[in-house]
Protein backbone atom coordinates (compact mmCIF):
# COMPACT_ATOMS: atom_id res chain seq x y z
CA UNK A 1 0.00 0.00 0.00
CA UNK A 2 1.03 3.33 -1.03
CA UNK A 3 0.90 7.04 1.50
CA UNK A 4 -2.31 8.36 0.42
CA UNK A 5 -2.14 11.29 1.81
CA UNK A 6 -1.31 14.31 -0.80
CA UNK A 7 -0.05 17.98 0.09
CA UNK A 8 -2.51 20.59 1.81
CA UNK A 9 -5.40 17.92 0.76
CA UNK A 10 -3.68 15.32 4.12
CA UNK A 11 -6.32 15.58 6.45
CA UNK A 12 -9.42 15.41 4.04
CA UNK A 13 -7.93 12.53 1.88
CA UNK A 14 -7.77 10.50 5.57
CA UNK A 15 -10.77 11.59 6.86
CA UNK A 16 -12.85 10.56 3.17
CA UNK A 17 -10.44 6.90 3.37
CA UNK A 18 -11.57 6.27 7.14
CA UNK A 19 -15.21 7.24 6.07
CA UNK A 20 -15.28 4.90 3.13
CA UNK A 21 -13.70 2.39 5.54
CA UNK A 22 -16.56 2.74 7.84
CA UNK A 23 -19.18 2.34 5.40
CA UNK A 24 -18.08 -0.68 3.40
CA UNK A 25 -17.49 -2.78 7.18
CA UNK A 26 -20.87 -0.94 8.24
CA UNK A 27 -22.26 -2.14 4.72
CA UNK A 28 -21.16 -5.81 5.17
CA UNK A 29 -22.33 -6.24 8.86
CA UNK A 30 -25.69 -4.90 7.20
CA UNK A 31 -25.96 -7.22 4.13
CA UNK A 32 -24.77 -10.45 6.42
CA UNK A 33 -27.80 -9.46 9.05
CA UNK A 34 -30.26 -9.41 6.12
CA UNK A 35 -28.67 -12.86 4.82
CA UNK A 36 -28.93 -14.54 8.27
CA UNK A 37 -32.38 -14.06 8.20
CA UNK A 38 -33.54 -14.73 5.05
CA UNK A 39 -36.97 -16.74 4.24
CA UNK A 40 -36.78 -20.73 4.90
CA UNK A 41 -36.41 -22.49 1.60
CA UNK A 42 -39.94 -23.59 1.74
CA UNK A 43 -41.07 -19.82 2.23
CA UNK A 44 -44.00 -18.83 -0.07
CA UNK A 45 -42.15 -17.08 -3.25
CA UNK A 46 -44.34 -14.08 -1.83
CA UNK A 47 -42.21 -13.90 1.11
CA UNK A 48 -39.00 -14.19 -0.64
CA UNK A 49 -39.79 -11.77 -3.29
CA UNK A 50 -40.77 -9.22 -0.34
CA UNK A 51 -37.86 -10.06 1.55
CA UNK A 52 -35.90 -9.49 -1.61
CA UNK A 53 -37.40 -6.34 -2.57
CA UNK A 54 -37.48 -4.96 1.18
CA UNK A 55 -34.30 -6.27 2.29
CA UNK A 56 -31.93 -7.79 0.58
CA UNK A 57 -31.53 -5.76 -2.23
CA UNK A 58 -31.47 -1.67 -0.58
CA UNK A 59 -28.69 -4.28 1.72
CA UNK A 60 -26.99 -5.49 -1.47
CA UNK A 61 -27.31 -1.85 -2.93
CA UNK A 62 -25.75 -0.16 -0.21
CA UNK A 63 -22.84 -2.67 0.17
CA UNK A 64 -21.96 -2.41 -3.63
CA UNK A 65 -22.15 1.79 -3.30
CA UNK A 66 -19.75 1.22 -0.15
CA UNK A 67 -17.34 -0.93 -2.16
CA UNK A 68 -17.01 1.28 -5.24
CA UNK A 69 -16.17 4.06 -2.90
CA UNK A 70 -13.20 2.25 -1.21
CA UNK A 71 -12.05 1.25 -4.40
CA UNK A 72 -12.44 4.54 -5.90
CA UNK A 73 -10.59 5.85 -2.64
CA UNK A 74 -7.69 2.82 -2.83
CA UNK A 75 -7.20 2.91 -6.64
CA UNK A 76 -4.73 0.27 -7.35
CA UNK A 77 -4.62 -0.65 -4.21
CA UNK A 78 -7.71 -1.81 -4.16
CA UNK A 79 -7.28 -5.67 -3.14
CA UNK A 80 -10.80 -7.27 -4.60
CA UNK A 81 -13.78 -7.56 -3.28
CA UNK A 82 -13.60 -10.56 -1.36
CA UNK A 83 -14.33 -10.31 2.52
CA UNK A 84 -10.70 -11.59 3.15
CA UNK A 85 -9.06 -9.42 1.29
CA UNK A 86 -10.77 -5.61 1.63
CA UNK A 87 -11.85 -6.39 5.76
CA UNK A 88 -7.92 -6.23 6.82
CA UNK A 89 -7.20 -3.40 4.96
CA UNK A 90 -10.10 -1.28 6.60
CA UNK A 91 -9.05 -2.35 10.31
CA UNK A 92 -5.71 -1.31 9.29
CA UNK A 93 -6.95 2.30 7.62
CA UNK A 94 -9.43 2.82 10.60
CA UNK A 95 -6.30 1.93 13.03
CA UNK A 96 -4.49 4.42 11.17
CA UNK A 97 -1.51 1.68 10.06
CA UNK A 98 -2.53 3.01 6.64
CA UNK A 99 -3.16 6.47 5.01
Amino acid sequence: MTDLHVGSGRASVTSDLEEAARRALNAIVILETVEDGEPSASAPDSEWEEWNRTSHRPAYRAWTQAMDRLEHMLGEDFPGRECRAWVPVCVRILSGELR
